[in-house]
This record gives C-alpha cells, sequence and structure tokens, in this order.
C-alpha cells in the first residue's frame, strides 16, 4: 500500500464525517441556505490565499525541475482560476472583490491556515505536501460522493460539485499524491510519522472548516 492510501484509508472515519456533514449535504440536497454558502465563499477565498503561498513555498523547496514546475503551475492556478472563480460567485450574490479582500478570517479559518504556513515555512518537502494533500484531495472526493446521489438544481451547488469532480482538478490531487508517495520512498520513520500527522491534522482542519461555514461562526469579541 502506497504512504498517501496508507493515509487516507487510517483517516477515513474524517472523510466519512465530511461526506455526511449537514453542508456538503446541503449542498447535494439543494436544503443548504445560500447564506451559509456565501460564508464558505467569504472564508474559502481567504483560505485560498494562504494555500496559494503553500505552492510558491513548494516550489523554493523543490530539488527537481518538474516538481518545481507542478508547484509553479498550481500556484498560477490558484490566483488565475479558483480564486477567479470564486470572484464571479462572489459578484452573483452581489458581493464584490474588495468586499472579499476587506473580509476577515473567523477563528477555525485562521488557525488552519496558521497550521499550513508554519508546516511550510519550517517543515521539509514532505511535510508541506503532506498538508497540502487532504485540501487539494478531498474535495474531488467529497464532491464525487455528493455526485453518485445526485446533481442538485440550485445553479451555485450545481457547479460546486462540477468543477471539483472535473478530471483537470481529480488530476491534482492525483499528482499530489504521488509526489508523496515518491518523497516517502526511503524515508526515514521519524519522519513519515511527522508527515502523519500534518496529513491528520490537515484533514481534521477540513472537517471543521465545513463546521465553521455551517455554523458562520465568528469571533466573540
Amino acid at each position: 500500500m502506497s504512504f498517501s492510501a496508507y493515509l487516507r484509508k487510517k483517516t477515513d472515519p474524517i472523510w466519512q464525517a465530511i461526506f455526511n456533514h449537514p453542508f456538503p449535504r446541503g449542498m447535494q440536497d439543494d436544503s443548504l441556505p445560500e447564506s451559509k454558502f456565501r460564508y464558505w465563499l467569504q472564508q474559502d477565498y481567504l483560505y485560498l490565499k494562504d494555500y496559494a503561498r503553500m505552492f510558491a513555498l513548494g516550489a523554493a523547496k523543490a530539488r527537481d525541475l518538474e516538481t518545481m514546475r507542478w508547484f509553479a503551475k498550481l500556484f498560477d492556478g490558484i490566483v488565475s482560476f479558483e480564486m477567479d472563480g470564486h470572484r464571479r460567485y462572489a459578484q452573483r450574490f452581489g458581493v464584490s472583490e474588495a468586499e472579499l479582500e476587506a473580509g476577515e478570517m473567523a477563528p477555525t479559518c485562521r488557525a488552519y491556515t496558521r497550521e499550513l504556513l508554519y508546516t511550510a515555512y519550517e517543515g521539509s518537502l514532505g511535510e508541506l505536501t503532506a498538508s497540502l494533500l487532504p485540501c487539494l484531495a478531498g474535495y474531488a472526493e467529497t464532491a464525487d460522493y455528493l455526485a453518485a446521489m445526485g446533481i442538485p438544481k440550485n445553479p451555485f451547488y450545481r457547479e460546486w460539485i462540477e468543477m471539483y469532480i472535473s478530471d483537470e482538478f481529480k488530476a491534482l490531487g492525483s499528482y499530489c499524491a504521488g509526489l508523496l508517495d515518491r518523497l516517502a520512498e526511503g524515508a526515514k520513520e521519524e519522519d513519515l510519522a511527522v508527515w502523519e500527522d500534518r496529513y491528520t491534522a490537515s484533514a481534521r482542519f477540513e472537517l471543521l472548516f465545513w463546521q465553521m461555514c455551517w455554523d458562520e461562526e465568528a469571533w466573540p469579541v
């Protein structure tokens, strides 16, 4: 079993909790209030700004040109494609780009991005890749799970699922998993244990991110 497959299997209870969380399930059955989706849109936009920085740091840590190109391509894809999609979504909700930029991270979003950036700055390329994988592969797997139950009628939710089940997006997660597996070959057991911790933390934060959006979490003061 590959290292990435081992991580996915070990953390399956987390992923099952994500698949059956009321937020993604609400998208699938059209029951999710659009105010909650709008909250996700604003928080995910802020999240993606720091997530993109992870790929820039990954390119800097890469030891070969192919890996460097992949990280650079993903950095451009997030800032030029995925974030642009969020801006288009926001316009349809009557939210301007300036409003997106001026938004404040909720506590869980801030904690998740600080965890990612700490790993990217202080950790190895293996740690960084393990931290990235749950978000990159998890959205595709979640969208697949939802699509199998039927595509929703709400255009926002339908487009969300269709974007993340696309072959192009799935390929990104597959490459990231493959890169982690290559890095794991011959790695020390103590390093693999750290990478597992980073992956697990990100998977848990993915679940907490959905809960944050469901609760429309805000700072108490």
